[in-house]
């Protein structure tokens, strides 16, 4: 994210095809939908930037909106990289949701239409406060293509005693939306 400029960064090469490119999703610019007041919200007063979730709490999910790359092909996945307030052990599961629109759908961008969910579950670091990354095969994609309006809904599922034991605040990181040129 440029600060200065307000805007995402983008690694494009207009015109190859092949390996890898990305968006980068930064937390400070996630619209926060249906928080709760344990849920997901903006910290800016760590000494850097996340989007955090409550352990104990499901409630509300950080989205991102975007045009996706034209060089995009397929393989969508997101990672994120995340550390724990508190925890050395125990389990997050991650949500997200992908919508996407493509011009001249019979749409309203406004109404959500996000695809079934794609989930992972990470085993957190075994010291707080340590970076570690996790990624989501977003498989459940809703037919995302070169140029199309994307919006990209992460949350925690702290509700799930199985996939989710970590109990405290983990702060994501860094988000970025991965793709096959």
């Amino acid at each position: 994210y440029d600060s200065v400029l307000g805007r995402l960064n983008f690694e494009a090469d207009a015109g190859a095809s092949g390996g890898t490119g990305f968006v980068n999703l930064s937390p400070q610019s996630a619209k926060l939908v249906n928080p709760t007041a344990n849920g997901a919200r903006i910290s800016g007063g760590l000494n850097r930037w996340a989007l955090t979730f409550s352990g104990d709490t499901k409630g509300g999910s950080g989205q991102w909106q975007f045009r996706v790359p034209t060089e995009y092909s397929s393989a969508p996945k997101l990672k994120i990289g995340h550390t724990m307030s508190a925890d050395t052990s125990g389990l997050v599961e991650y949500e997200v949701y992908v919508m996407a629109v493509t011009s001249g759908d019979s749409a309203d961008l406004d109404t959500d239409s996000f695809d079934t969910v794609n989930t992972n579950t990470i085993t957190v670091p075994a010291t707080a406060g340590y970076y570690q990354e996790v990624e989501v095969v977003l498989t459940n994609n809703d037919a995302i293509a070169a140029g199309d309006i994307c919006v990209i809904a992460l949350s925690r599922d702290s509700a799930d005693a199985v996939n989710d034991t970590a109990i405290n605040w983990n702060e994501v990181r860094t988000i970025q939306f991965e793709y096959t040129k």
